[in-house]
């Protein structure tokens, strides 16, 4: 009995189970270049999103001065033009500082996505805002989750 209420509650969590999409960025990482300061790269490798989270993992790699690394730098974008910001209930693993040249930093960014649209673009931008990359996300939804059929045990049935 105790097996049977066990998958009963595991397909009802299932069922209100945040959608997951998952998306592939470019690998090409983008050159910014901030008034002749500095300069460097940054590369979106990736992204996930669920009904109140996108996170978005980035490389920096500076290649002249220092490069203000922040995660409030970045940003999404929703098809009507809702943005999105920093979360700050979020799990973000890229740390705010100066990256010299010849350093590079990796981190995962997670922005705020609660009660809007679908964002289809991250926004890379400067201390002042300024747009200085961005990128085109296309979302692979997963599969729902179901819960596999079970037998019931030494061949018998059940009801």
């Amino acid at each position: 009995m105790k097996r049977v209420a066990v998958v009963a509650l595991l397909g009802v969590l299932a069922l209100f189970a945040p959608t997951m999409a998952t998306a592939k960025a470019a690998s090409d990482p983008v050159y910014v270049n901030y008034e002749g300061d500095w300069a460097g790269y940054v590369t979106l490798n990736g992204a996930s999103l669920n009904s109140r989270e996108m996170t978005v993992d980035v490389t920096i790699q500076a290649t002249k001065g220092r490069i203000p690394v922040n995660p409030l730098y970045f940003i999404a974008k929703a098809p009507d033009g809702t943005t999105y910001e920093y979360s700050w209930t979020g799990d973000s693993t890229l740390h705010s500082g100066e990256l010299p040249a010849g350093q590079k930093t990796r981190g995962t960014v997670v922005l705020d996505v609660a009660g809007g649209p679908e964002p289809n673009q991250v926004i890379y931008e400067g201390p002042l805002g300024e747009q200085l990359a961005s990128w085109t996300i296309r979302w692979k939804k997963a599969a729902p989750k179901t819960t596999p059929e079970r037998s019931a045990p030494f061949g018998s049935t059940g009801s």
